[in-house]
């Protein structure tokens, strides 16, 4: 599993986990400011799929 692949799978488990991002982190021991990093690029890669289809 690439290291992409790994932040997005923690993106879409936390959507699911119904936390909030600093619980998330917390449970997950990740950094709050570089999750907030990860979803921002998994959103933006999110809007250009759905712009180029």
């Amino acid at each position: 599993m690439t290291l992409l692949m790994r932040q997005q799978k923690h993106v879409e488990t936390w959507q699911a986990s119904g936390l909030s991002q600093a619980a998330y982190c917390r449970e997950h021991k990740l950094n709050a400011k570089t999750f907030s990093n990860w979803l921002r690029i998994y959103r933006m890669e999110q809007t250009a799929t759905q712009v180029s289809t």
